[in-house]
Order: C-alpha cells, then structure tokens, then sequence
C-alpha cells in the first residue's frame, strides 16, 4: 500500500483504538468514584484521542526527520531502503523478499535472496540462484556463471551472504536504531505533556461549576 493509504489505515486504527479506550476509562472512573462529573466525562472521553494522535503524529514527524538524514525508509509505506557502499541502496518494493541494487537511482541487481556488503564490493545471490559482484567504485557489474564459479572468483576472504530482509533490518537498526528509540521517547514524553495540559485546562474550566 502506498504510504497515504497506509496513514489512513492507522488513523482509523487509532480512533476505533482510542474510542475501546475512552470507554472502558469512563466505566472504571465512573464505578470507582461511583459519581458522575462533566469533567471526568470529559477527560476520559477526550484524553485517549489526544495522547494516542499526539503520539503516532510525533512519532511519525520524528520518523520522517531520521529518514532525511539516516537515508533510511520511515518505517512504513510500500518501499523500505538501507544505504549500502558508496551512493548504492538495498530497496524493497511491496515484496519484502525481494531486494534491489540500486545505486545513483538505476536499478544495478533485482529479485535478491542474500547479500553480502565489502569495502568495495557488493555481493548478491537472486532468488533464481544468479550470483553478482558489483564494484561501487568503478561500477562495473559482474555475473557469476554458478555458485562454485563465485566462490573460486570473488575476493573476499569469506563468503558470508545474508538473508536480504534480515540484513535489511541490522543495517536499519545499525544506522537509525538509537536515533529511532529517542524519536520514540521524545513522542511519548510530547504525548504525555500535551495529555496533561489537556486535563489541566478541563479541570480549571469545570472547577467552580463541576456537577
């Protein structure tokens, strides 16, 4: 699904989320106090909307910012990508098994099963057993008749390829995993303050009038 769409979805999530939310906060609030008021109706009511919204949208904003910088995908759409040597990236389209080479926005090696990145040098396996050598330097493409004709002709010390989705998502973690876990932090904290400042205005509002 395309990245509005997928917004879309999770916004409808969050309502159907933030109502389950507001109503069973209304029915404890109320059998605990055993007392009805506006302003508890209203806080119980309103509060898991704002915090559950405030939350995804910071989070998302947050997100967003990491990608610019990390060249990471933010975390949700159709497309996720990693850097990789030099201007290349692992991209994914719609099919997380399937990974591409892209490098200067050309697509160098589609339909990758396993990969393996050197200084120099990326190595990949297709899903129909191909296997490639790309140099990021003089970006010169080689393909590799078989396996044992990869393994005799490559010049790494060690064949280790890798799953792609799962490099994928060391590489992902490796680049923007802490700046990740702050964006999300930060997004709690904001969420949390915004709640609060909601509850206090409610409460100074219906203070001399509570019924």
């Amino acid at each position: 699904m395309g990245l509005g769409i997928v917004i879309i979805v999770h916004l409808i999530g969050i309502f159907i989320l933030s109502l389950l939310i507001a109503a069973f906060a209304r029915i404890v609030a109320y059998s605990i106090s055993r007392k009805k008021s506006r302003k508890t109706g209203i806080i119980t009511l309103i509060s898991p909307f704002i915090a559950l919204y405030t939350l995804y949208f910071a989070a998302l904003a947050g997100s967003i910012i990491v990608s610019v910088y990390k060249k990471v995908d933010i975390g949700i759409g159709d497309a996720w990508y990693v850097p990789l040597s030099g201007t290349c990236q692992l991209l994914f389209i719609d099919v997380p098994e399937n990974g591409f080479l892209e490098c200067n926005g050309e697509t160098i090696i589609t339909d990758i099963a396993q990969i393996q990145v050197g200084e120099d040098n990326i190595y990949a396996k297709t899903n129909e057993d191909h296997y490639f050598s790309f140099n990021v330097t003089n970006s010169s493409l080689i393909e590799f008749s078989n396996e044992a004709d990869f393994i005799i002709n490559t010049t790494i010390d060690k064949i280790t390829l890798k799953n792609a989705t799962d490099y994928y998502f060391e590489r992902r973690n490796e680049i923007a995993g802490t700046s990740l876990t702050i964006v999300g932090i930060i997004s709690l904290l904001v969420s949390t303050f915004v709640v609060l400042i909601f509850i206090k205005i409610v409460l100074r509002i219906y203070r001399p009038r509570d019924i």
